[in-house]
């Protein structure tokens, strides 16, 4: 892919995209939300990562930062901007597994699924868990303490930190959350093996 627009058109069109994307109604939404999407992907070409490559997963400082001052050009408060951009992330999504190779987007780390695809597989992925863990009941034999605390390591350790660092803060915040509750029952239960019988 080479660019065919200056980063400067694309900004100048993305600002008015996103003021368009305002004032849409809800007929018109849908086609303005996949050219801001389109206008925010064709952007990312012209930022470079690390490694020279242009920054398709959108995480570089110098982009992110970028495309923060066309909201703030289009008159976009900061919350309403983030409401936006999620909304976004998903069209973002979708034109990068049309217009990126297998390899590229593979080595960005994306799936090669639909947003539409991944969820269906995540639902039914918890439906599976939890099905499975509320038929287990309380573990009250040591086999089954055993097999259902090394059932929950090998779950924590397939989240790489590095995937709950480029969470959005919000959702960062509700991990947070989750695992100090996780660490309070790790510890009482840790402090359980050290008792004296």
């Amino acid at each position: 892919m080479t660019a065919t627009r200056t980063k400067h058109e694309l900004s100048r069109d993305l600002v008015r995209a996103l003021r368009a994307l305002r004032n849409a109604d809800s007929e018109h939404r849908l086609r303005r939300l996949r050219e801001v999407a389109r206008l925010t992907f064709d952007l990312r070409e012209h930022f470079l990562t690390p490694a020279g490559e242009p920054d398709w997963a959108g995480r570089t400082w110098a982009y992110r930062n970028h495309v923060r001052e066309q909201y703030k050009e289009a008159g976009y408060e900061a919350d309403e901007a983030t409401n936006t951009q999620s909304n976004v992330r998903y069209h973002i999504s979708n034109l990068a597994r049309t217009r990126l190779s297998e390899d590229e987007i593979a080595s960005l780390g994306l799936r090669k699924e639909t947003p539409v695809e991944y969820n269906r597989s995540q639902r039914a992925t918890a439906r599976a868990l939890l099905e499975a863990a509320q038929a287990a009941g309380k573990a009250d034999d040591t086999e089954d303490v055993l097999r259902m605390l090394g059932t929950a390591l090998l779950m924590l350790q397939k989240i790489p930190a590095a995937t709950i660092g480029d969470m959005e803060a919000d959702d960062r915040q509700k991990a947070r959350g989750v695992l100090s509750k996780l660490r309070g029952i790790v510890a009482d239960q840790l402090d359980a093996t050290g008792r004296e019988e």
